[in-house]
């Protein structure tokens, strides 16, 4: 991302929020070759669009705008209380009170600039103070658990306050929720932790941990993450405990249940996360006892048969595609062959999550049923989360291996375009939603 030139979807975002606040210039803003486009104090509005977007800067307008009545640290107390109070598993997970978090969200000092931005994130889609606030809560009682010094507590809360502002650059149609993209169009989402990280990087009051930990917010240890497919220890542990928290805020956001819900998302494929965040999800999940919660979300019997019928029918579409790779590939470039290794170990993961199941074994519908028979709800719900995120990981296999192999060797896409045909999924065979977001 060139930061020269003004991001049109980003000041649109600005636009809207001087609809109902003051956003003007704080310095005078200078074309690349020194025109004087805007005084220090002219608002930036509809009527001076054109003019910014037809010209590169001097310096980013992240840099020299103001926003009235910007969020700030009193803002962030009061949606952490609220948030705190309603959510069972937020509480939990700090394990030793969260006072702590709670003195070091209040402490927080944002320059001018980041403030401004973090205002305009914060209204231009709703409840994004919120979820923001929520992440940086999370990623604040995770990494008292794995490290919990005054430093690692304040890059925690920064960093989860800043972690999805890549979005703000984003073409909204990408962002809605519940939306399918083709790999040509989720590239732009997956690019939202470096687009995060260019505009955060300099400025002033982060420092790089805060920014290390941003950029890897949706990299998982074993490889599968994005957006460079890092693993182990590649992945920075402020990114790694980030990347948790996000995924527990999606799932907490989503409905009832989040905790058990969490320890199946967390556990599901192993190599993923950091054992130690896996521990805690797992000790929370059974702290939190919220089983009466999670049963009240639990589809008809049906529903489930149809789903495990599904996932079964994938995966033996996907074991067959295995089988054939070495001759389909023959002759494709080392990159295509590196992407088609990986892509089959995650398979393998994929599978046996569900042979865990024992829904593998055909008849899913009279298994199921006798299995429910015996163990009642608890049993029909545990299997029930457990297909609902392997249906997530499908798709994401599928959209990674598209995106990885356009990433590698476009001229390649054709063929594997032609490998993944069977694999397409209907709209109408899974939920759009998945148990956690991607993004």
């Amino acid at each position: 991302m060139d930061q020269s030139a003004v991001n049109p979807h980003y000041l649109e975002h600005v636009i809207d929020v001087g609809r109902s606040r003051d956003v003007e210039a704080s310095e005078d803003i200078y074309s690349g070759n020194g025109t004087k486009l805007l005084a220090k104090g002219a608002r930036i509005d509809e009527r001076v669009k054109d003019q910014l977007l037809q010209h590169k800067l001097s310096k980013p307008l992240e840099d020299c705008m103001s926003v009235s009545s910007g969020v700030d640290a009193a803002q962030f107390m009061a949606t952490a209380e609220a948030l705190l109070d309603q959510s069972l598993l937020l509480r939990s997970v700090f394990r030793t009170g969260h006072d702590k978090a709670l003195a070091a969200l209040r402490q927080v000092q944002l320059s001018p600039q980041l403030q401004s931005l973090l205002t305009v994130y914060a209204e231009h889609r709703p409840r994004k103070l919120e979820h923001t606030v929520g992440v940086a809560l999370l990623n604040a009682g995770m990494t008292q658990h794995v490290q919990g010094t005054p430093d690692a507590l304040r890059t925690a809360l920064l960093a989860g306050l800043c972690h999805d502002i890549g979005e703000l650059y984003i073409a909204p149609a990408y962002l809605e929720r519940g939306a399918r993209l083709p790999p040509n169009e989720w590239k732009h989402i997956a690019a939202h932790p470096v687009i995060a990280f260019r505009v955060l990087h300099k400025m002033p009051g982060l420092g790089d941990e805060v920014c290390a930990a941003v950029v890897h917010h949706h990299e998982r240890l074993d490889g599968f993450g994005y957006p460079r497919g890092l693993s182990g220890k590649a992945i920075p542990l402020s990114g790694q405990v980030l990347a948790a928290a996000e995924l527990l805020s999606g799932l907490n956001e989503s409905g009832p249940g989040a905790p058990r819900r969490a320890d199946v998302a967390m556990k599901l494929i192993p190599g993923e996360f950091h054992q130690s965040m896996i521990d805690l999800v797992a000790t929370v999940s059974r702290d939190c006892n919220d089983l009466d919660a999670a049963l009240a979300s639990l589809p008809k019997l049906d529903e489930t048969v149809r789903r495990a019928e599904h996932i079964g029918d994938r995966l033996e579409k996907l074991a067959r595609l295995v089988d054939s790779l070495d001759a389909e590939l023959k002759g494709a470039s080392q990159a295509v062959k590196d992407v088609a290794a990986q892509s089959v170990q995650r398979y393998e993961r994929i599978r046996r999550a569900f042979s865990s199941t024992g829904l593998d074994t055909g008849a899913p519908r009279s298994l199921l049923a006798q299995l429910v028979q015996m163990d009642g709800e608890l049993l029909h719900l545990e299997v029930t989360l457990i297909l609902r995120e392997i249906g997530w990981r499908l798709r994401e296999l599928e959209r990674e291996v598209r995106l990885r192999v356009q990433t590698a060797a476009p001229q390649e896409a054709p063929l594997v375009e032609r490998l993944l045909a069977p694999l397409v999924i209907t709209r109408d065979a899974e939920p759009a939603q998945p148990l956690a977001a991607a993004a």
